[in-house]
């Protein structure tokens, strides 16, 4: 699949402007590939989805580059397989702002191929490809960018009306180990020690400025597509709407 999307940038410098595709690449975060309709769970209603495996071309045997999250959305980019690039590992925590940890700036991804051919790119959600400046969306060929650089985000600040939470701890009240329930907050132990806030040092940011938007995030990142989309209509574009739901920490 990978090798088909970038057969197909390196034809478009072939098309007049006019007949250049938009192309839009969603991404939904930790889905497994059985919480679908359209793959036989009748349990999860996922019906636009559904909708788009009948009206489209499903990849029966297409397969993430690796089994966890920065090094696959690494691959997805690139369309080379991470490990060919030293890029092993997911950065979480305060690894987020490692000066030495991202996206190599030697690798070129989808968003620079496009925009070389004269797209119109914008990147709408998670990153989680480097948090230092050098690794910037912007720096990867992307022109537009609202969403956030580390590798998770609350889908609502605090204090969490309307969703439940979990927060990471090093232990549990009583001093036990697992996970606590109360009200909308689960403490989980998982990790084995504490760890910040996934909002910590992780702001919402349009561009390269921090926001303060309170709208339920999914919501954010659909409106901020929809905006893109109607913003840049009449010229080729490619948008990246990289949601983080269903990712924790929860809804």
């Amino acid at each position: 699949m990978l090798a088909l999307f970038f057969c197909l940038t390196y034809s478009l410098h072939m098309l007049p402007a006019a007949e250049q595709p938009n192309i839009i690449v969603l991404l939904a975060d930790d889905l497994g590939y059985g919480e679908l309709g359209c793959q036989g769970n009748p349990q999860i209603p996922t019906p636009n989805i559904d909708s788009l495996a009948r009206d489209g071309i499903r990849f029966t045997q297409a397969y993430v580059t690796a089994p966890n999250c920065s090094p696959s959305r690494a691959g997805l980019l690139t369309g080379r397989i991470p490990t060919r690039f030293g890029y092993e590992f997911n950065p979480i925590g305060a690894r987020n702002e490692d000066p030495g940890t991202g996206l190599p700036a030697g690798e070129q991804t989808i968003a620079e191929l496009l925009h070389d051919q004269g797209y119109t790119t914008g990147l709408i959600g998670k990153w989680h490809l480097g948090g230092a400046a050098d690794y910037h969306p912007f720096r990867h060929g992307f022109d537009e960018f609202f969403g956030f650089m580390h590798e998770g985000h609350y889908f609502v600040p605090p204090p969490y009306q309307g969703v439940t939470t979990m927060l990471r701890r090093k232990s549990l009240p009583g001093g036990e180990r697992g996970r606590w329930l109360i009200k909308n907050l689960v403490y989980s132990t998982h990790m084995g020690y504490d760890e910040p806030d996934y909002d910590a040092n992780n702001p919402l940011i349009r561009g390269g400025q921090p926001v303060n938007d309170t709208a339920y995030l999914t919501d954010a990142f659909t409106r901020e597509a929809v905006s893109f989309i109607d913003r840049h209509q009449d010229k080729p574009f490619f948008l990246y709407l990289a949601y983080n739901a269903v990712h924790t920490h929860y809804r």
